[in-house]
């Protein structure tokens, strides 16, 4: 679904669906002009990374794992790349793919697993969570190989680098959706207090001037970094079905997975045997 903005915290309209099917679509990201989104979808009967044009049509099949649970993308900062994290093997890894289709290249191995991807602003960096030593925390590494190094210590998934490439913002848990930051260089982690409490671990999105944030009750609010206070945008029960959100690089809309209904469908295999 979207929701149109007249500016950073007022919407225009009501929120009207974007890219739907009869099966599942979620974890939506625009790429850095704002033309195409990606996302995952379990539209041919096992989850895979889909893009489609910005008005949700065209949509084009990028991974063909055929099984494995696949997800969460997110497009690199010059439009190239796509990464997102996949069960292909034993357990969860970083993958990277061209935007316009190809070969997927695996990019962490770790028997703890690593998931939930997301792209430094200069794209040299990938950061993702991994539960190495009972927590799940954040870590990073080269985008084209080289050393890890973690970057949360206390917990951490879902991250986001600030535009400015000063902060790195991240829930602490899927238990414990506060949001928090720690300096790109390293140092210590800091609460944002000022913000709302996120629904989930995911159910916020970073742009240039604030974050937007769907609170416990529904309510999608935009925390302003330059003012440290939150305005509320719209309350939306929608808000509080699914997985994720994201807002477009010219701040002019919102998308995020909202289930309307629950089916299933009939699949045939030609040639089972």
């Amino acid at each position: 679904w979207k929701l149109n903005l007249r500016d950073a915290a007022r919407a225009v309209g009501e929120p009207a669906k974007l890219i739907a099917s009869t099966r599942q679509q979620a974890a939506a990201s625009f790429a850095p002009d704002g033309s195409q989104i990606a996302f995952q979808s379990d539209r041919t009967g096992t989850w895979e990374i889909w893009k489609a044009n910005r008005n949700g049509l065209n949509a084009v099949q990028l991974t063909h794992f055929r099984g494995p649970l696949t997800g969460t993308p997110r497009w690199s900062p010059d439009g190239r790349q796509i990464a997102f994290d996949s069960r292909a093997k034993e357990g969860s890894e970083i993958y990277v793919i061209p935007a316009d289709g190809g070969q997927p290249r695996q990019v962490t191995s770790s028997p703890a697993g690593n998931a939930v991807p997301a792209w430094s602003r200069d794209g040299k960096w990938l950061y993702y969570s991994s539960n190495r030593d009972g927590v799940t925390n954040l870590w990073k590494m080269p985008v084209e190989g080289g050393a890890e190094q973690r970057v949360t210590t206390n917990g951490g998934i879902y991250a986001a680098e600030a535009f400015d490439g000063e902060y790195v913002y991240f829930s602490r848990s899927p238990t414990d959706t506060t949001l928090w930051r720690v300096p790109v260089k390293g140092g210590d982690q800091q609460p944002v207090t000022a913000a709302p409490r996120p629904f989930g671990c995911s159910h916020w999105a970073i742009s240039a001037s604030g974050l937007y944030i769907v609170d416990q009750s529904g309510d999608l609010s935009f925390y302003d970094f330059a003012r440290r206070q939150s305005s509320t945008i719209l309350h939306h029960p929608g808000f509080l079905t699914d997985w994720s959100l994201a807002v477009s690089p010219d701040g002019r809309e919102i998308v995020w997975a909202q289930i309307d209904a629950r089916a299933a469908d009939l699949m045939r295999v030609e040639n089972f045997r």
